[in-house]
């Protein structure tokens, strides 16, 4: 069990908790929250899409490009002063751009140019895309963790983003607390 906002939280919370949680997930007063910050939050999300435009798919060049975005995104998820909301967005950043690395590892396999091998799928190759990027050995388990621990973050983000990502400003901190806490616990359990 974790405590979320003073309350217990099973594994398998009932209909009532999660109800209770989800009317805690958006802020009391995301309007004005969002009237206020609008400029701030157009500038934050722009310049994260500015710093990681759309890659045309089918180049060579494709996977470092997108192993430089993804390092870009990185960055910004592991520097302690980035703001909560533009972490938000960064994380959705982050799988947006693996997927789109992803889809390039597929496109490499189907060509041949990237060997099939069992137990490896485009999730792992794409990894690998990035930590070769990094100048990482691919084998280097604790830079693979961290790569899965910000997809795993990021997912969860992207499955709290509905239409717009630009809703994640909507969230409140109980939020947070349910993305990086049950994630936390996730792993603590394995």
């Amino acid at each position: 069990m974790v405590t979320i906002n003073g309350s217990l939280l099973r594994r398998n919370p009932t209909p009532e908790e999660i109800t209770s949680i989800a009317q805690n997930l958006i802020k009391y007063n995301a309007t004005t929250f969002l009237i206020d910050n609008y400029q701030s939050i157009c500038k934050n999300w722009t310049s994260l899409l500015e710093r990681t435009p759309p890659v045309g798919m089918g180049s060579s060049a494709t996977t470092s490009i997108l192993a430089a975005q993804l390092d870009v995104v990185r960055s910004i998820i592991m520097n302690r002063e980035t703001p909560p909301l533009m972490l938000r967005l960064a994380y959705v950043k982050f799988v947006r751009v693996m997927e789109d690395l992803e889809d390039a590892a597929a496109a490499e396999r189907l060509a041949g140019r990237e060997p099939r091998e069992r137990g490896r799928r485009d999730a792992s190759i794409a990894i690998d895309y990035y930590l070769t990027f990094k100048g990482v050995a691919s084998d280097n388990a604790f830079s693979r963790t961290q790569v899965s621990r910000c997809m795993d973050i990021g997912r969860r983000w992207y499955s709290l983003e509905g239409l717009s990502p630009l809703l994640l400003c909507a969230y409140s901190d109980v939020a947070d607390e349910i993305v990086y806490v049950l994630l936390l616990l996730t792993y603590c359990s394995t």
